[in-house]
């Protein structure tokens, strides 16, 4: 192996367990990638582990995200098999019950889903007449979308499945629990929307 620029004594500071990590004079030095001694910033292993150790299984983004999916996968599951909807489908049609006519950037803000999603789940929704459009009065360039006949009917015989599935889903939390995670969700929802 040969020495760093520096000689012996370099090496000699930078070798621990017999390696090295050598940096050019104008690299951004990113030893946390490594488990071993750094002569740029001097670290020893022991302080680059407490810099670069990220267990995923403690990291609570990839844990509520791992939990998001799997209760998304068991919603998801049920609507396409009860009702042949899929999720953006189904958002929609919730939103729409709850909130009356909407155009699409609506609701894009309503779901927080993308333009292509809204736009998807729209026409899917059209296609099986569950929505009406409607030219909008306040801006001639957009729709307005509503809830068809066939649509309310859809939507209540979906909603009552949706607030069983949430019962199956939290049945092991308590009713406080359940207080507390909605309050920790909108806080670290609007802790996430800084992010834009």
């Amino acid at each position: 192996m040969a020495a760093p620029e520096g000689g012996h004594e370099s090496l000699r500071r930078g070798c621990l367990k017999g390696r090295f990590v050598v940096h050019r004079s104008n690299d951004f030095c990113n030893c946390e990638k490594f488990d071993f001694g750094c002569e740029n910033c001097n670290r020893t292993p022991g302080e680059m582990q407490k810099v670069s150790t990220l267990r995923l299984d403690a990291f609570l983004p990839y844990r509520l995200s791992i939990a998001s999916n799997r209760v998304s996968d068991v919603i998801a599951t049920a609507y396409r098999t009860l009702f042949g909807l899929k999720i953006p489908e189904w958002r929609l049609v919730a939103v729409l019950a709850e909130g009356g006519a909407m155009s699409q950037q609506a609701l894009c803000g309503r779901t927080c889903m993308d333009k292509v999603t809204v736009s998807r789940a729209a026409i899917a929704l059209a296609e099986r007449a569950l929505v009406t459009r409607e030219p909008n009065p306040d801006d001639q360039r957009s729709h307005l979308l509503t809830l068809s006949e066939t649509g309310w009917a859809l939507y209540e015989q979906v909603a009552p499945k949706a607030l069983e599935l949430e019962k199956q889903l939290f049945e092991t939390l308590s009713g406080e629990e359940r207080a507390q995670l909605r309050a920790i969700l909108e806080r670290l929802e609007t802790v996430a929307a800084k992010f834009g």
